[in-house]
């Protein structure tokens, strides 16, 4: 008996050591389940920048489906007049000159097709690269009204007629 007297005398000391470290040691912080993270204000952000963005992309694309504005109108580029001719030299002559009727004007050309320059897209290379004149779609060497698109540059396009008539059109 005296061994399991001894047995609970040890055990009985050891709860009292036990008891005052547990005295000591604070308490843990929290028991059980950790405290649950409030994500509701980042998720409302991010809503609210995605939804943003979609109404920006939206806005865009809308504005790019509208037709361009009107061109500014075509400027026709004269050929360079021919110098003037020298002075004739006075020769007197003893008849009187008679006077001669005028001269015959040659027939004047007929006006200038209306032509609109709308839109401008250049490609990495010349035949690449498109103009949109009155709502039609055209590359270099395509024609229209006579007139054949003979360079698409940025900002303009150059269109020559059967006579080699210069003309530019820009926006």
């Amino acid at each position: 008996m005296s061994l399991i007297a001894d047995a609970l005398k040890k055990a009985e000391k050891q709860q009292q050591f036990g008891s005052a470290a547990a005295a000591s040691v604070p308490p843990p912080l929290s028991q059980g389940k950790p405290p649950k993270k409030n994500n509701g204000p980042w998720l409302l952000l991010v809503l609210i920048l995605i939804l943003t963005a979609a109404a920006a992309a939206f806005g865009l694309w809308t504005q790019a489906r509208k037709p361009l504005p009107a061109a500014v109108q075509a400027t026709i580029i004269p050929e360079p007049p021919p110098p003037p001719a020298e002075k004739p030299v006075a020769v007197e002559s003893p008849e009187p000159i008679e006077e001669m009727p005028p001269a015959e004007l040659p027939p004047q050309k007929p006006p200038a097709p209306a032509l609109s320059l709308t839109g401008i897209v250049r490609g990495t290379s010349a035949k690449d690269s498109l103009a949109l004149i009155n709502n039609k779609t055209l590359r270099e060497g395509d024609r229209i009204e006579g007139f054949t698109v003979s360079s698409i540059r940025e900002k303009e396009v150059e269109l020559r007629d059967e006579s080699g008539e210069v003309r530019l059109l820009s926006y």
